[in-house]
C-alpha cells in the first residue's frame, strides 16, 4: 500500500506545470481600440495599467501577454510563447498597435544582461545547515 502512495507521489512531481502571466487580453478589447480615435487612459481603462511604458518622443505602452511556461520537477522551464503588444501615441491619441509573438519576437532587441547583487556564495550544505543555533527559542506563554 506505501508503495503505491509513494510511487504516485512520485508520477504527481513529474507532471507538466503549465503558468500564464502577465496581461490576459482579450480578442474583443483590442478591436475596440481605434486609430486616431482612442486615448492613453481609454487604453489603461479598458487593458488595465501597461507592464511598462516608454516615453521617448511618442508614448509607447507595452503589455506583456500571456507567456506559458511549463516545467517539470527540476527542470528548466520552457517558454512555450509570448504576445507583446504595443501601443504608439502620437499627440494624445493611438498612432499604432502592433502585437510580437513568438513567430516575430526576434523584432524586438532584449538586453541579455542582468543584475548583479553583492551576496556570498554558499554551497548547499552550508546553506541548509546555516541556520542552526542562529534563533533562540523564546516561551512567551
Amino acid at each position: 500500500m506505501y508503495k503505491i502512495i509513494f510511487v504516485l507521489l512520485m508520477l504527481s512531481s513529474c507532471v507538466a506545470n503549465i503558468h500564464q502571466s502577465g496581461h490576459q487580453i482579450k480578442d474583443q478589447d483590442l478591436t475596440a481600440l481605434f486609430k486616431d480615435k482612442t486615448r492613453p487612459y481609454s487604453v489603461e481603462l479598458k487593458l488595465g495599467p501597461p507592464s511598462f511604458k516608454l516615453k521617448d518622443g511618442n508614448n509607447l505602452y507595452y503589455y506583456y501577454c500571456k507567456s506559458t511556461r511549463i516545467q517539470k520537477a527540476f527542470l528548466k522551464p520552457k517558454i512555450i510563447s509570448y504576445k507583446i503588444y504595443e501601443f504608439e501615441f502620437v499627440d494624445g491619441w493611438l498612432s499604432t498597435k502592433q502585437i510580437y509573438d513568438t513567430k516575430n519576437l526576434n523584432q524586438i532587441a532584449f538586453l541579455k544582461e542582468t543584475t548583479s547583487t553583492q551576496r556570498k556564495k554558499h554551497n548547499i550544505l552550508k546553506q541548509l545547515l546555516g541556520n542552526f543555533g542562529r534563533f533562540e527559542g523564546h516561551n512567551d506563554f
